[in-house]
């Protein structure tokens, strides 16, 4: 939400903060137990620094550990399960491949401190060994589920160089990064032992909001004048940008129609932009 005008009533943005809150509080927590499970305190202390804080590594990335994708997962595991042992597994899950796949986007896009591309590759492979155990511990299929949509994600890079920007090849590129975010919200939803239906919107659901919160972002950081070729200010057109925004919206709140009224509130408020504020900036 921060940086673009949201039409949300005063309750529902205190309880859109609230709920940040708590996951970023207990994201903190769970930081602690990830590296309490390396067997070196020196290791742990490597990856605390870059990983888990800021640092200038990563000059690009500020408040760490990251937990939007965290936010979503809670949500969206409380909605169908209440075993909190699971969703620590799933929001240890969220944390460590949000910095997982920010640490590999990093590298390609030339976002590393000098000279030090090792030093974040090495970090990225640190925090693998932990992802496996997560998967491991959230549900038999978890393993299956999540090497399918991550094979999408990590494509988008080849995409984006074998491609000439588009408004179609942007959304194409747009596709296959939403699937860290579908990944992680559907494997909310597979861990409650939910109907197939079930598993599919709960994808749908973080897919959608990844999707809105990058046009977001892209038209934030075209007005800054950070020009970049695959930005969506850049490819689609105004009319495009708030068709599309208002389709995503719709759609999460089709998908949490029936969820808990605080849930839906938490969700709805993440795609809550005020379209003609937004415009008229």
């Amino acid at each position: 939400m921060e940086g673009w005008p949201s039409d949300l009533s005063p309750d529902a943005e205190q309880a859109l903060e609230a709920a940040g809150q708590r996951v970023r509080d207990r994201a903190l927590d769970r930081c602690e137990a990830i590296l309490t499970a390396y067997e070196e305190t020196e290791t742990a202390q490597f990856v605390y620094d870059r990983a888990f804080s800021p640092n200038d590594l990563f000059p690009k990335r500020q408040r760490r550990p990251k937990t939007d994708s965290a936010l979503l997962t809670e949500q969206v595991y409380r909605e169908f399960g209440s075993d909190e042992s699971t969703l620590d597994a799933l929001l240890d899950l969220s944390i460590l491949s949000q910095e997982y796949y920010d640490v590999l986007d990093d590298t390609v896009d030339g976002d590393v401190a000098p000279d030090r591309d090792e030093e974040a590759i090495l970090t990225s492979q640190l925090l693998l060994p932990r992802i496996h155990e997560r998967l491991a511990a959230i549900h038999p299929d978890a393993s299956t589920f999540w090497a399918g949509r991550i094979e999408r994600l990590v494509t988008a890079p080849q995409l984006e160089r074998t491609t000439e920007p588009s408004g179609e090849s942007y959304l194409a590129l747009l596709d296959r990064q939403s699937n860290l975010y579908g990944a992680l919200t559907g494997l909310a939803a597979l861990a409650a032992d939910t109907d197939d239906a079930t598993v599919d919107d709960a994808e749908r659901l973080g897919r959608t909001i990844y999707r809105h919160d990058h046009f977001v972002h892209d038209r934030l950081q075209f007005e800054d004048g950070q020009r970049e070729t695959w930005n969506a200010a850049a490819l689609l057109s105004e009319e495009e940008m708030v068709d599309r925004l208002r389709t995503w919206r719709e759609t999460v709140a089709e998908i949490t129609a029936s969820f808990d009224d605080e849930r839906a509130t938490v969700l709805r408020g993440l795609v809550a932009l005020d379209i003609d504020a937004w415009r008229r900036q």
